[in-house]
């Protein structure tokens, strides 16, 4: 079987007896399941070898980068190995919330069956969260003589695009069709495209779970019929309004329809929006945010082996 992770780290403690486990097993040795790319840390301390009908323990450590929710640490296959008696035996631990950059350590008991050749066994593991990516902007609007003046004088670029976002699996990345800073009172279009840049599996995203909210100075109002009613949407199709009657005031957009990951990737979405300054007069600088959660999957694998 294909490895999805990486053993990284050899034997930690010298081959021998180790003291009331010596005999259960001769050594640990320490496997980095994770990929230095991944958000999440998950290393396992095992035995270098167990012996046949004996009861066993390992170790699991988890340090994520960032916090994260809804987490599940699975052994979805264990092999021939049964659970244990020396420690809790779950092949499962859940946790409601994990907090950046500390080490949650488990001990977990399993028992070797009885083998009369040596056997090596392969232990299928799954770890799951939610996770969060975040994305800013901030734009500005000029009036129409102004922005011809400044891109005359060459200063168009100081009121460039400013964007921000944070690290994550998932990589939301917004693009305007025309570079801001935008005229007032004119419409642009804005690409937005979903990427899964981790090493494990991007769950579909719901509807409901990304919300961007716009700025002052981007508008969509006037693209949306009199009646407030969320027909078509040809403007800014994949969002709407969650709420008409009051998340168009608040410039709150909601993911509409839920997205599926092909190749890492999902169907892009597009959005026209008009520019507009709160005085037509004056250059407007307002930050779009985009708010993504996500559901993470991690696969790894790795083996035991039983001596007689």
């Amino acid at each position: 079987m294909n490895k999805v992770f990486v053993v990284l780290l050899a034997v930690v403690i010298v081959s021998g007896c180790v003291g009331q486990d010596s005999d259960i097993f001769k050594a640990l040795t320490s496997m980095q399941l994770s990929k230095p790319a991944d958000l999440v840390s998950v290393n396992v301390q095992t035995p270098d070898s167990v012996f046949s009908g004996k009861d066993f323990k390992w170790w699991l450590d988890i340090t994520p980068q960032y916090d994260i929710d809804n987490v599940a640490f699975v052994i979805y296959d264990k092999c021939i190995f049964t659970v244990g008696k020396l420690a809790p035996g779950a092949d499962a631990f859940t946790w409601p919330k994990l907090e950046s950059n500390r080490t949650y350590t488990y001990v977990i008991s399993y028992a070797a069956p009885a083998v009369t050749t040596e056997t090596t066994c392969n232990v299928k593991a799954r770890l799951s969260y939610d996770n969060w990516q975040n994305v800013s902007q901030t734009l500005n609007v000029l009036p129409e003589n102004e922005w011809f003046e400044r891109d005359k004088a060459g200063t168009l670029s100081e009121l460039g695009l400013t964007k921000h976002e944070t690290k994550s699996d998932l990589k939301v990345t917004l693009t305007w069709e025309e570079n801001p800073p935008f005229i007032n009172g004119r419409d642009y279009v804005l690409h937005i495209d979903y990427e899964d840049t981790g090493t494990g599996i991007m769950e579909d995203i719901k509807k409901g779970d990304i919300v961007i909210t716009m700025p002052e100075n981007l508008d969509i109002d006037s693209l949306i019929p009199a009646t407030g009613q969320a027909s078509g949407w040809a403007d800014c199709d994949d969002y709407s309004y969650a709420d008409y009657s009051t998340d168009r005031y608040t410039g709150k957009l909601t993911l509409n329809r839920d997205l599926t990951f092909t190749d890492r990737k999902a169907k892009r979405s597009t959005c026209t929006f008009i520019s507009r300054s709160t005085d037509g007069n004056l250059l407007d600088t307002g930050t779009m945010f985009l708010n993504a959660k996500y559901s993470y999957k991690l696969y790894s694998d790795f083996d035991l082996k039983i001596e007689p």
